[in-house]
């Protein structure tokens, strides 16, 4: 039942610009996953996960380090972890 919730909302979100999605991939496989809020000229990141199998490249902070940067490219000046 949560999961539809989540899915229905995340997809609300989304198509309202406020859901930013971060996707990673190394060898064509997901490393790492995040989800962000965006409300003005915020972003808060949410939700993010990593694939183990890749936990000695640290994705998740290579993935960070883009969000930030797609951040500063489009007007975003507060990101909050």
């Amino acid at each position: 039942m949560w999961e539809e919730q989540f899915s229905e909302l995340s997809t609300f979100l989304f198509r309202t610009w406020l859901l930013k999605l971060g996707l990673l991939k190394i060898d064509s496989k997901v490393s790492s996953i995040q989800f962000s809020l965006v409300l003005k000229n915020k972003e808060h990141s949410y939700l993010s996960g990593m694939n183990p199998d890749y936990a000695k490249f640290s994705p998740g902070i290579l993935l960070d380090y883009f969000m930030i940067e797609d951040s500063i490219r489009n007007g975003i000046i507060i990101y909050d972890f």
